[in-house]
């Protein structure tokens, strides 16, 4: 009786033992559980106020800023303040300026007035009269002038214009595979007069009016020679055309829809041919070539004996 009653107490002990470990357990885990959400808790709290430690440094960044930007402006409204109090005296000091011009920079005559020039003696004013023109316009404008332009400026100007204009006409026609001629006279008071015109890659230019002694188609042949050869020796004195000079020859040889220059064209592009071949020949063969013109020479002349 004695041994069941221990038998019991010993399996009673052994269950509430039972129960204790599984008490302990159970409160292990709920103090797990605890120390997890705590710890959790106390990491939100730490994330909240770092980020409302950034936003307090931003804000004290941005009222710095606005500080400086208020200071900034203040300046600016008083350095504002000052220049609109110089204003008046500027706007006189500047209206002086710009009703005063001068033709010249440097003491040599502007680009822009030299055009001004050539616009003026082109539209039909007098050499004579281009500075009293210049001067009254200005005078309208209510513009002062400060000094003058006399004609023989005014002529070395426009005679400028004319070497560019032929400079600019053979640039052209060094860049065109062909291009038009024409030309047409008149008279005037019994002079003689004729204009010439090129078409170049639907372009027209102007050769100029020039007189002539009449209005045969040899003299006017003769007019179109000189005039080219003036035009191409200009080219070719200029630093372009003696880097790159051209051969005046290639102007007749490009014309197109032109009778007068028919025959010229034909024996100007033999020629050139000609001085290609020669230029390629060896010197055996140019010797020969020599030879053979001399002894024709020779015998055109009457022969040895002569």
């Amino acid at each position: 009786m004695r041994y069941r009653n221990l038998v019991k107490r010993a399996s009673r002990a052994a269950a509430r033992m039972v129960e204790l470990e599984i008490h302990i357990q159970a409160l292990q885990e709920q103090l797990r559980e605890t120390d997890e959400s705590s710890s959790a808790f106390v990491a939100s709290l730490r994330q909240q106020l770092d980020e409302l430690s950034a936003e307090l440094i931003k804000r004290k960044q941005d009222d710095m800023e606005l500080r400086l930007r208020n200071e900034e402006l203040a300046r600016k409204k008083q350095a504002l303040s000052k220049r609109v109090a110089r204003f008046d005296g500027c706007f006189e000091t500047g209206v002086a300026k710009l009703s005063t011009q001068s033709l010249k920079e440097d003491g040599m005559i502007s680009t822009e007035i030299r055009a001004c020039v050539r616009d003026i003696v082109s539209s039909g004013a007098p050499v004579e009269s281009v500075d009293k023109i210049i001067h009254a316009v200005a005078k309208g404008l209510n513009i002062q002038i400060c000094d003058h332009i006399s004609a023989r400026s005014t002529g070395r100007i426009v005679i400028e214009g004319g070497v560019a204009a032929q400079l600019q006409i053979v640039d052209a026609i060094k860049d065109a595979d062909h291009f038009t001629a024409s030309g047409d006279g008149t008279s005037h008071k019994h002079l003689n007069y004729e204009s010439r015109f090129i078409a170049v890659k639907q372009n027209i230019l102007a050769l100029g009016l020039t007189q002539a002694p009449s209005h045969t188609s040899k003299e006017q042949m003769a007019g179109w020679l000189k005039l080219i050869e003036e035009m191409y020796t200009a080219y070719n004195n200029s630093p372009l055309g003696r880097a790159y000079p051209e051969d005046f020859r290639t102007f007749f040889i490009k014309i197109t829809v032109a009778r007068a220059f028919l025959e010229m064209k034909k024996r100007l592009d033999r020629e050139i041919r000609g001085e290609h071949a020669l230029l390629h020949l060896t010197a055996p063969k140019l010797l020969d070539v020599i030879y053979e013109i001399t002894d024709h020479k020779i015998q055109a002349a009457g022969g040895m004996a002569a």
